[in-house]
């Protein structure tokens, strides 16, 4: 399970389902809700389709749904996960095949079978292998977005540069 999009314990309601055509859905957003942001990941009904925010004008959200639709009907329950839609990049990712949402294949498979189920989730690289860090900066060095972390060595032909994420910087202190 991706951490953080664990659909079923989402408790983050935006809205519900005004409208639905094809894969397009369109949520009317509660009052209370002030801060969704355009590209950020909704579940969609109660199988909790993975949905994508694509417009959002005054009270209304605008959801391109990344799964089978026909489960989505009026006043169906959008709820969000506060999180924007983004591959993620890293050892692990090589020789693994993925659908268009980051999600492995393989993983699916042993999640729900070779029929995928509506709503099943997978992580984008693998949670249980772990991997040598090799440091670049030291205790005591600063760093900023941009910067070489280190390297953590895939395979022998693949080392993966690790920097500093955008928006952060600082002194090493670990």
């Amino acid at each position: 399970m991706e951490k953080g999009l664990n659909a079923q314990n989402s408790t983050n309601p935006v809205g519900q389902v005004v409208s639905i055509s094809g894969p397009v859905a369109t949520c009317r957003v509660n009052r209370d809700v002030q801060d969704l942001m355009m590209n950020e990941i909704v579940f969609v009904g109660e199988e909790k389709l993975f949905g994508e925010i694509t417009r959002l004008e005054d009270d209304t959200a605008t959801i391109q749904v990344y799964e089978e639709a026909l489960g989505i009907k009026r006043a169906s329950v959008v709820t969000r996960s506060r999180q924007l839609l983004s591959a993620s990049l890293g050892p692990g990712l090589l020789g693994k095949i993925y659908d268009g949402l980051q999600r492995s294949l393989d993983a699916l498979r042993h999640e729900s079978g070779v029929y995928l189920q509506p709503g099943v989730r997978a992580a984008k690289l693998p949670q249980d292998t772990r991997w040598e860090f090799e440091p670049t900066l030291k205790i005591g060095d600063m760093g900023g977005p941009g910067d070489f972390l280190g390297t953590v060595r895939e395979n022998e032909l693949i080392d993966h540069k690790i920097m500093v994420p955008p928006f952060l910087s600082g002194k090493i202190v670990d």
